[in-house]
């Protein structure tokens, strides 16, 4: 699939800006779900976007006390999403 370069691409930079922190985490982790799932043969990227969708939409909504894991979780899906309009 065309998006799993991009999508290691998009991991070398968070690893590269990050530290260990759990914003970084949490979308380090979105990442690598993204690409294990980008990597099941015969899927397409808008496979790959709905898949994002459904794991933005499966969690709740945020709001000011909402762990930073979490929010970072929500923020690896959503940067995927922007990636993947570029790559159309």
């Amino acid at each position: 699939m065309d998006a799993i370069p991009l999508i290691q691409a998009r991991l070398a930079e968070v690893e590269e800006r990050g530290g260990r922190e759990p914003l970084t985490t949490g979308r380090l982790a979105a990442l690598w779900r993204a690409e294990a799932r980008a990597a099941v043969l015969g899927l397409t990227i808008e496979d790959l976007r709905r898949y994002c969708l459904e794991m933005l939409r499966s969690r709740r909504a945020l709001d000011d006390d909402t762990p930073d894991y979490l929010r970072g979780y929500r923020e690896g899906f959503q940067l995927l999403l922007r990636d993947l309009r570029e790559l159309e």
